[in-house]
C-alpha cells in the first residue's frame, strides 16, 4: 500500500470527524467554500485551455465551477432560513 493512499484515508477520516467539523477553522472557511471551489475550477480551466488540445478535459474544471456555484446558492438559502 502506498503512502499516498494512507494519506488520503487519513485526510478523509480527519475531514469527516466531528472534531474537525466543529473546529474554529472549519467554521471560518465554511462560508467561503463555494468561492474556493470556483477559483480552483477557474485556475484548472486556464491550465487545461493553455496546455491541452482536447475538449474532454474541460468537464472537470467546469464541474468544480458548477459545484462552487451550487455551494454558494445552498449557503445563501441556509442563511435565510437561519435568520
Amino acid at each position: 500500500m502506498s503512502y499516498k493512499l494512507i494519506l488520503l484515508i487519513f485526510f478523509i477520516y480527519f475531514v469527516n470527524s466531528k472534531t474537525y467539523k466543529n473546529s474554529k477553522f472549519a467554521l471560518t472557511i465554511a462560508a467561503y467554500r463555494g468561492y474556493v471551489l470556483i477559483l480552483i475550477g477557474l485556475s484548472w480551466l486556464i491550465y487545461v485551455v493553455r496546455n491541452t488540445s482536447g475538449n474532454e478535459m474541460l468537464i472537470l474544471p467546469v464541474g468544480f465551477i458548477l459545484i462552487g456555484l451550487i455551494a454558494i446558492i445552498i449557503d445563501r438559502k441556509l442563511k435565510k432560513i437561519v435568520k
